[in-house]
């Protein structure tokens, strides 16, 4: 007969990889992104859980204990988890509004980012409510193109109660790319004509390219969790670190030199080798992509993770290192293998890096 189990056993739950969430220093880097801006008002871009780091947790210390009011989502879905954790905030939802979706806006009180005259008129039909209004000034996704930005001021902006307009950067990680001076002045000119609406343009690389970018609302996201979309320029000093992955070693093995390990046998001891496997793998959001690029950081060392990544673990040439036994934890993503590192390494992007975090860690939020 089975039983039901009502709380996993500590010594079950302790066997799973390890996911600190620094929530206190994703409130000291919202506090040092607005200091870094002069002040300016900011929203906080918490789409894809919180790019990994859990949307519930994220979202309600930002809004009660940092003072954040604003947040931008990518999806209805998103937004209804947000709005559990947060009752009186603003919430955008930046996917747009398709049919069937309006009362779910007005019953949760959230506003919608109209992306084109369909969206629009859908809106205006429906609801007086406050929305959002995204135009397109030139990366060619979501928005409302030159054409429809046209017809839209000259005719169709007035039956809509709109609270904040938007654009988004296409090339910010690359601050010398003309792109961003074109696309500057073409929401200046749009947001002239929306004198006392709300206007935001800067993502997290925008913020760092100055005040002209910064509009009335900045949209940080990936700074937020002390992460640099633009390797080519410099994090404010204060921004840190947001969470950390810790890997356990489930076994320790000798290989004589000439062995092979793992799938495609892609690595070859080169000499008699000491290797530990950690109970870590792609299922757990560390991407197969990493195979051959990626890097731990164990007993005082970084030491390279051989062979191919496993869905449930990897191994380390632990080689040369004392003292190391079954349990020991092992940096995957921290303080010495910073999110910088691991894209420097990779062909991946930070977005990438932690937006891959799944649901099987063993999750720790710190204050």
């Amino acid at each position: 007969m089975s039983k039901t189990i009502q709380e996993l056993p500590q010594n079950i739950s302790d066997s799973k990889p390890i996911f600190k969430i620094f929530l206190n220093n994703i409130l000291e880097n919202y506090h040092s992104i607005r200091r870094f801006a002069g002040g300016s008002p900011s929203a906080a871009v918490i789409k894809a859980n919180a790019y990994g780091l859990g949307i519930e947790q994220v979202g309600a210390a930002l809004y009660h204990d940092a003072g954040c009011s604003d947040f931008f989502v990518a999806t209805p879905q998103e937004a209804f988890t947000l709005r559990n954790r947060v009752k009186k905030a603003t919430i955008y939802v930046l996917n747009g509004l398709i049919s069937g979706q309006i009362n779910f806006y007005k019953d949760y009180n959230i506003r919608p980012v109209l992306c084109d005259l369909e969206q629009i008129e859908l809106w205006q039909q429906h609801s007086t409510l406050p929305c959002a209004v995204h135009f397109d000034t030139g990366i060619n996704r979501l928005g409302l193109n030159k054409k429809e930005t046209d017809y839209f001021i000259n005719q169709g902006a007035k039956k809509l109660n709109i609270q904040h307009i938007m654009s988004h950067l296409a090339c910010a990680d690359q601050t010398s790319n003309p792109i961003n001076r074109q696309q500057l002045g073409k929401f200046q000119k749009i947001s002239n004509h929306f004198s006392g609406i709300e206007a935001s343009f800067a993502n997290t690389s925008g913020i760092l390219m100055g005040s002209e970018y910064h509009f009335d609302l900045l949209r940080p996201g990936l700074m937020l969790f002390g992460g640099n979309s633009s390797l080519k320029e410099k994090l404010p000093d204060a921004i840190k670190s947001s969470c950390e992955i810790l890997g356990k070693i489930i076994q320790i093995k000798e290989l004589e030199r000439g062995s092979v390990l793992g799938y495609n046998s892609r690595w070859c001891a080169p000499k008699k080798s000491r290797i530990a496997y950690v109970n870590l793998g792609y299922a757990d959001g560390f991407p197969i992509e990493m195979t051959g690029k990626a890097f731990c950081f164990i007993s005082g060392e970084k030491r390279e993770i051989i062979g191919q990544i496993s869905m449930d673990m990897l191994a380390v040439d632990i080689t040369g290192l004392a003292n190391i036994t079954v349990g020991d934890e092992v940096e995957l993503l921290g303080k010495n293998i910073t999110i910088e590192f691991m894209a420097e390494t990779s062909n991946l992007s930070q977005y990438e890096i932690l937006t891959y975090a799944r649901e099987r860690y063993q999750r720790y939020y710190i204050k």
